[in-house]
């Protein structure tokens, strides 16, 4: 009979300890951080051990330990409270049975409350209503013990119990130390994510809000921040917020920091990055800020932004709880980040610089060809409304969409070098006259040829006169032979000269300029450009 009651004591035993390593292997997979794998693998073990409460307390590798998770058998707002107070605590290894149970190699204590007195049990006790008992479990790695697994106020254990407490503290170390190598790999794989979406920046035109908004949205979720901003310096060599996370960014927004201000002005002064742990004990932190926010910085790490060794700005994330503050992995990391986010801020102001070039090119020759075709006034301006419109119906990208507005705006260029005295005629052209005048789209493309920056809009200009049947002019393309942008933009331009008044006719109601667009798909139109123009219409509800 004692054979059998051995037998049925180690069965249960095995089973228990099976159970909790497969519980507990599940965590690896499901756990979003090493807290949340400590806290439900704690929880599992006051499930397992019906216990009241519990922590996991590590040893930082001299004389101190921190309880890194606390959970018990309250309440939710009671357990948070108690989380709250408990969890983070610091103390000398002295105060537990770390001593006992590493140097004496043993590998579970369980004791009465009088022999394990100390100022962070005492504190879990009153949530508690008092320790009655506890047990300690060494957490051991492959190498090392690296803390304990606590229990307070469980059942007397068996002799099977302790074994499989025992057990579950090797498998908690061993478990806990592939989690945080998983976490270093899945760490520098959001890296190589960051490094990846700041690289591509780099490669695609952009404009420079797209960037920083791009760059400040991928660094808050990698550093688990609460805010984080992007600093500029100007021509002056002013340093200001050129971006800035959460609600209160419209508050700092161009404001300016005075040379050596705060951790950035030193960061940027100095040319070096910095981490600050605890904002309120470090000397080169402002409050400023935080006074124009109502935030409370905790912790911040900084790295200078640079070109050619240059420093142009600088690059900051900020948590609140100094409790959880950056480490040199994080400023590490940052470093990284900031020499590649630098080349994708610098490239992206050299594009939004040339944008705004062109932009100023685009309008005055919009206002050019205004003043030279007074027949068709604001022609211009209706055309790009259309062509936006059906943008946004085709799901162009933002890419094609830039070049097709332009396109819309400069497209008639070519009838600045159109004689006058059919510019301004009156009455209806003559063929002769509709021969010329139908040569402006080659002369748009050879104005636009002696110019920068034109490249991209010019097939679009070419083309927007063929129509879909091939029956359209210079080159009697047909189907698709035209490029698409052309075709969107030649079902645009007809609209719009269809609902404006000629001096040879008055406008058509937009009623019936649909009829006649919708008479031509397929013939002059491309049918997609057609339904596309329709839609939008039909959404957008211009009045006839």
């Amino acid at each position: 009979m004692e054979n059998i009651e051995l037998l049925k004591s180690t069965i249960k035993g095995l089973s228990l300890r099976y159970g909790s390593l497969r519980r507990i292997n599940t965590l690896l997979t499901e756990a979003g951080s090493s807290y949340e794998f400590m806290d439900g693998v704690l929880a599992l073990i006051i499930d397992m051990f019906s216990a009241e409460a519990g922590a996991i307390i590590l040893s930082d590798g001299s004389e101190k330990m921190k309880i890194e998770v606390f959970r018990a058998q309250l309440p939710n707002e009671e357990e948070k409270k108690a989380k709250e107070k408990i969890e983070g605590i610091v103390f000398k290894s002295s105060e537990t049975p770390i001593e006992e149970i590493i140097g004496g190699g043993f590998k579970t204590v369980v004791t009465e409350k009088q022999k394990l007195s100390s100022s962070y049990r005492k504190t879990a006790g009153k949530h508690l209503g008092g320790i009655k008992n506890t047990a300690a479990a060494t957490i051991r790695t492959k190498d090392a013990a690296v803390g304990l697994i606590e229990l307070y106020n469980f059942p007397v254990f068996s002799d099977e119990k302790k074994e499989s407490f025992a057990s579950v503290g090797g498998q908690v170390g061993v478990t806990l130390e592939i989690y945080r190598r998983l976490e270093g790999l899945r760490s520098r794989a959001k890296v190589m994510r960051e490094i990846t979406s700041i690289t591509e920046a780099i490669s695609e035109p952009r404009h420079l809000d797209s960037v920083l908004d791009m760059i400040i949205e991928n660094m808050l979720e990698f550093f688990k921040a609460e805010g984080c901003s992007i600093f500029l310096k100007d021509s002056e060599d002013n340093i200001e917020f050129a971006a800035v996370s959460g609600e209160k960014k419209d508050v700092l927004a161009g404001q300016k920091i005075n040379p050596g201000e705060g951790v950035i002005g030193w960061s940027v002064a100095k040319d070096e990055p910095v981490i600050v742990r605890n904002a309120k004990t470090d000397e080169r932190f402002s409050p400023r800020v935080d006074k124009a926010t109502g935030m409370k910085t905790g912790s911040i790490i900084c790295a200078p932004l640079k070109v050619l060794n240059e420093v142009t700005g600088a690059i900051e994330a900020v948590r609140g709880d100094p409790s959880f503050p950056f480490n040199e992995e994080d400023l590490g990391l940052l470093i990284i980040i900031a020499s590649h986010a630098s080349l994708a801020i610098d490239k992206a102001r050299m594009y939004t610089m040339k944008d705004r070039w062109l932009k100023s090119v685009v309008e005055l020759l919009t206002r050019a060809v205004d003043s030279k075709d007074t027949r068709y006034p604001g022609h211009s301006v209706k055309v790009r409304k259309y062509t936006s419109f059906m943008a946004v119906e085709l799901n162009l990208d933002q890419e094609e969409m830039h070049c097709l507005d332009i396109a819309a705006a400069v497209k008639d260029v070519g009838k600045l070098s159109t004689p006058d005295s059919i510019m301004e005629k009156k009455e209806k052209l003559s063929e002769d006259e509709w021969k010329k005048l139908r040569q402006y789209p080659v002369k748009s493309v050879e104005i636009l040829e002696t110019m920068q920056d034109f490249d991209s809009v010019i097939p679009i200009i070419k083309y927007h006169c063929e129509n879909y049947d091939g029956t359209g002019y210079p080159h009697k393309l047909k189907g698709e032979e035209i490029p698409r942008l052309s075709r969107i933009l030649s079902v645009a331009d007809a609209f719009a000269a269809m609902t404006s008044d000629r001096s040879y006719r008055k406008a058509l109601s937009i009623s019936k300029a649909k009829e006649e667009i919708e008479n031509q798909k397929g013939k002059e139109f491309d049918p997609e450009a057609v339904d596309a123009l329709l839609r939008s219409l039909d959404k957008q509800k211009p009045e006839d």
